[in-house]
């Protein structure tokens, strides 16, 4: 399946390090209510999972982020899953293959505590229950990077770490990268 042209990256709201805000913004875009969506939040129990292909790197190096969080959609179930990663230097967006074996390249033979765990949680999902009170972005002294321009998400406190939480049955689904690749990848197609 050829990407979506119809929704540039210029054209949506975006903040550096605030991938979380990034993807429910993104979730909640009208040219994506009729797809189907989910959301992959990517992290492992070391907070170290890495990730190739990502813009904060040098080219040919990886990131390695406490977490990452991106979109899958598909606009029918015949059609591939894309992947929309605000942070990558692959397409916006990307077919899930290709996005999953540029971002985690032989993440077999990777050290456990870089190899990546997702939580799958429907897009709808994740605006009802994501709060972001941004509290992990300000510690004592100020922001460790500057927050985006819209309001925080929610109300209350953060519960950011509840989907960082694999073992917190909390909301989604919980796969290592088999999983998601069986259930997203080009051999999943309806």
């Amino acid at each position: 399946m050829t990407p979506r042209r119809d929704l540039p990256l210029a054209a949506c709201a975006y903040t550096a390090f605030y991938c979380e805000e990034n993807i429910w913004q993104l979730a909640g875009n009208p040219v994506l209510a009729g797809d189907e969506r989910v959301v992959l939040v990517i992290t492992n129990p070391a907070r170290t999972c890495m990730l190739w292909q990502q813009r904060a790197a040098a080219v040919g190096q990886p990131v390695v982020w406490d977490y990452h969080v991106v979109l899958a959609a598909r606009s029918a179930p015949e059609q591939a899953w894309q992947v929309y990663d605000f942070d990558t230097r692959l397409a916006f967006p990307s077919a899930v293959d290709i996005w999953l074996d540029e971002t985690f390249p032989g993440c077999d033979r990777w050290r456990s505590d870089l190899r990546p765990y997702f939580r799958v949680v429907p897009a709808a999902d994740f605006r009802d229950r994501l709060v972001s009170d941004r509290s992990h972005m300000k510690p004592a002294g100020g922001w460790r990077q500057s927050p985006p321009p819209w309001p925080c998400i929610g109300t209350g406190p953060s519960n950011l770490q509840r989907f960082l939480d694999f073992d917190d049955a909390f909301v989604g689904e919980c796969l290592w990268l088999e999983g998601v690749l069986e259930k997203f990848g080009e051999g999943s197609i309806d």
